[in-house]
């Protein structure tokens, strides 16, 4: 009995904390494509975000965004974009979007990197996942990930991750277990479950967190011996944590006008 209430739990709850518009018009200039590729024998899709202005003439960026977990998506087009956090960063760009967007997809009851069983959780999340280590999309991430560097002219010294709620929390866990081909990561409200061992490799990379003092599915409390953690190993991470608010606090953080010209300018190996 407690397993099918955590696994209704795990379906029902992160629908009611996702605040992300479940209705959108496309970013302003937006040439957004549905790509394809294969995946063991299966083929899997992704939606890519491609600025007006891109040229293959030059390398750009690559930012991936990981959407969070009351997200269920099938497929990947116009309207899969239109549901995530980051249009609003791209909306509200005031010059030419610099950077080419990834927004892969996380399929079926999973996450999307590998989290030890029995790890440091959130009351919350304890109740929704229990202690098992649940399955992950990692490989999936990857594949897609170098099918963008692959087919466009992308820096490789400039490949950030983001995301909201599991997509946070994903961009943590995936960054430290790539970090020698992560740039920067930049998490909201991704501090459900951290893995202590992370630390000194998240210490080598530049992460800015966010995280709203009233959330409790990721707690500041959490948030915060993540960053003592990380600090305590040698990093330097920024840290805004914002006062009266729960986990709607992405749309904060996708509308600070500061966080994608952070993300496009943070270099791999090379430190804030």
């Amino acid at each position: 009995m407690g397993r099918i209430f955590r696994n209704i739990k795990r379906l029902v709850t992160p629908l009611i904390y996702s605040l992300v518009p479940s209705k959108g018009v496309p970013p302003r200039g937006v040439n957004f494509e549905k790509i394809t590729f294969n995946l063991k024998g299966v083929e899997r899709t992704a939606g890519l975000f491609i600025p007006k202005g891109y040229s293959s003439s030059k390398e750009w960026p690559l930012i991936v965004y990981l959407h969070g977990g009351g997200e269920r998506f099938c497929d990947a087009d116009i309207r899969f974009a239109n549901h995530q956090l980051i249009r609003l960063a791209i909306n509200e760009y005031e010059k030419e979007f610099p950077a080419v967007v990834l927004l892969p997809l996380c399929l079926g009851d999973k996450v999307w990197a590998h989290i030890p069983a029995k790890p440091i959780q959130t009351n919350w999340r304890l109740s929704t996942f229990g202690t098992e280590s649940a399955p992950n999309v990692s490989d999936y991430l990857t594949e897609s990930i170098q099918y963008v560097l692959s087919n466009y002219n992308i820096d490789k010294l400039r490949v950030s991750l983001t995301g909201h709620s599991m997509g946070g929390e994903g961009a943590m866990r995936y960054g430290a277990q790539h970090s020698n081909k992560i740039s920067a990561i930049a998490a909201s409200a991704g501090s459900a479950v951290i893995v202590p061992s992370d630390a000194p490799k998240l210490a080598k990379m530049n992460i800015w967190m966010y995280q709203g003092s009233d959330d409790h599915i990721s707690t500041n409390a959490l948030a915060r011996q993540n960053v003592k953690a990380i600090q305590d190993a040698g990093g330097n991470v920024i840290y805004k944590e914002l006062g009266g608010v729960g986990h709607e606090v992405g749309e904060n953080f996708f509308l600070d006008p500061n966080l994608i010209d952070w993300l496009v300018t943070q270099r791999l190996h090379s430190y804030a």
